[in-house]
């Protein structure tokens, strides 16, 4: 079930991909690492899911340059770098069923893309320089995320790198994005998106908080994590939801509804307009489930093992 909806999801997030020429040398680089690897299933012996685990200097490629609009700026932009999809050439092969990317971010969000929109029709460019006051620099202005609070908008500032998005692409029907509200690339991780997900559920109890389990990946996998597994953006959940208890779900609900100011910033929660009251309880009550649970572990259909080029 959750397969399949999450085709549909992915399918919203927008390739077999030829090797870029300019992506086959890393050499005269000065230093900026972008991690990749290809998710493993962890052991006994093994702790560590970043199979493969290769460290690309982007700064040693060949860059090319795109003009474009980019969302985060809202205005067109001039940049080097070079396209996401062209490091898909240098996994050899691409195992059969790995379908999806995430994107890991300095900030601590995962952005899970399809592979095979990526592939089709999707821009997801990483600059390395922008041309700014006539001339190419590698310091990247600062980003505000325009919210519809005025007071509730979110400094997002770029080291070594910034993931140009071209359009506005939709997690939900109302318009939340999570491509507002990332910084700067720092790892590609290649994964089976069923077992992946599969992940996010107690091992003893599967089918519990089906809906739930949807609500999170629909509107909260982006920047908050499970018990260890997934992002770090935002608080963990089932912590999150203890502190929140009595009546978590209507807090949450509240919070993501009407996003409150604090800190140094205003609170980054983007609000989104089709989170219910009935995906708050669902949530609710799937992390509820997760709190004393262990999670399912991670496997996929593929062997470990790859190799790049």
């Amino acid at each position: 079930m959750l397969t399949r909806l999450f085709c549909g999801l992915a399918a919203l997030f927008s390739v077999t991909a030829q090797v870029n020429p300019a992506l086959a040398s890393t050499a005269g680089g000065s230093g900026i690492v972008l991690d990749m690897w290809l998710r493993r299933p962890l052991t006994a012996g093994n702790t560590n899911p970043k199979g493969n685990l290769m460290s690309l200097d982007i700064k040693g490629l060949t860059p090319e340059i795109l003009e474009s609009y980019d969302i985060q700026y809202e205005r067109d932009v001039k940049v080097r770098g070079f396209h996401l999809r062209n490091l898909l050439g240098l996994m050899k092969p691409i195992p059969e069923n790995v379908d999806i990317m995430l994107l890991h971010t300095r900030n601590g969000m995962i952005v899970p893309i399809s592979i095979a929109r990526l592939r089709s029709d999707i821009q997801v460019f990483v600059a390395l320089e922008i041309w700014r006051d006539g001339k190419w620099t590698s310091e990247f202005p600062t980003s505000v995320r325009i919210a519809t609070n005025a007071k509730n908008e979110v400094p997002t500032t770029f080291v070594g790198n910034k993931v140009v998005v071209g359009q506005e692409w939709r997690a939900t029907e109302t318009g939340f994005t999570p491509w507002r509200h990332i910084d700067s690339l720092t790892g590609v991780e290649f994964v089976e998106s069923a077992a992946y997900f599969d992940q996010f559920q107690n091992k003893k109890k599967p089918k519990t908080g089906l809906e739930g389990r949807l609500a999170f990946i629909i509107h909260c996998q982006y920047c908050h994590g499970v018990k260890g597994l997934g992002a770090t953006r935002a608080p963990e959940m089932t912590a999150l939801v203890q502190r929140l208890e009595p009546k978590a779900w209507s807090k949450i609900y509240d919070q993501v509804q009407n996003p409150a100011s604090g800190g140094a910033y205003p609170h980054f929660m983007p609000k989104q307009k089709d989170f219910s009251k009935k995906n708050a309880k669902g949530l609710v009550s799937w992390i509820t489930s997760m709190r004393d649970g262990e999670l399912s572990p991670y496997e996929p259909s593929y062997e470990g093992r790859v190799e790049w080029r």
